[in-house]
This record gives structure tokens, C-alpha cells and sequence, in this order.
């Protein structure tokens, strides 16, 4: 195989997200439940009195949040989005892990 096709191949496998492990999720639930049931509440449709506050508070079922890539939720989480806060005191697998999380409120 050239390096350069073995580069490739490498590339791809960085990038690539494995596939969320039961653990993942059960850590996602319970940061979820910690950080963003207050406004997001626990189905993600936002519909809780601070969510109802704050305007165009994403709605985690809908077609637009599903249209997202995982990395525009992983940044949004990352740098949080004016009144959210940033999220960078967690860890990258624990931003992850509520990425996959939040991904179950639109299957």
C-alpha cells in the first residue's frame, strides 16, 4: 500500500466517531440531566418555564437540530450560544457523549 493511501486511511480513522456504547449514553443522560434539563428539559423540547424565557430555544426533535452535523453540536456545547453558557469545563469525551445523547430525543 502507498503512505500516501495508508495516510489516508489513518485520516479517516481519527476522525471517525465510534459508534456510542451503553456507557456513553448513561453518561450523556445524567451530564444532560445536570446541565441542560433546566432549559432544554428532559424530552429536549425546551418546553420548561426558563426554556419558554428565552427565544428560539432549539427544540432537540425538531427537522433544524437534526439537520446539524454532530460537529456543529459539539461546538455549539463547546462555546456555548448567547444565553447558553460554554461548556468547556467538561471533558472532550463528556461533550461527546451528551452529543450522542441529545442526538436520541429525534429517532
Amino acid at each position: 500500500m502507498s503512505p500516501w493511501i495508508a495516510l489516508f486511511f489513518a485520516t479517516i480513522a481519527q476522525e471517525a466517531e465510534p459508534p456510542p456504547s451503553a456507557i456513553d449514553m448513561e453518561e450523556g443522560k445524567a451530564l444532560y440531566r445536570k446541565n441542560c434539563t433546566a432549559c432544554h428539559g428532559t424530552d429536549g423540547r425546551g418546553d420548561t418555564p426558563m426554556g419558554r424565557a428565552i427565544p428560539n430555544m432549539p427544540d432537540f426533535t425538531s427537522a433544524v437540530v437534526k439537520q446539524m452535523t454532530d460537529q456543529e453540536l459539539f461546538d455549539m456545547i463547546t462555546k456555548g450560544s448567547p444565553p447558553m453558557p460554554s461548556f468547556q469545563h467538561l471533558s472532550e469525551a463528556q461533550r461527546w457523549d451528551l452529543v450522542k445523547y441529545i442526538r436520541t430525543f429525534s429517532q
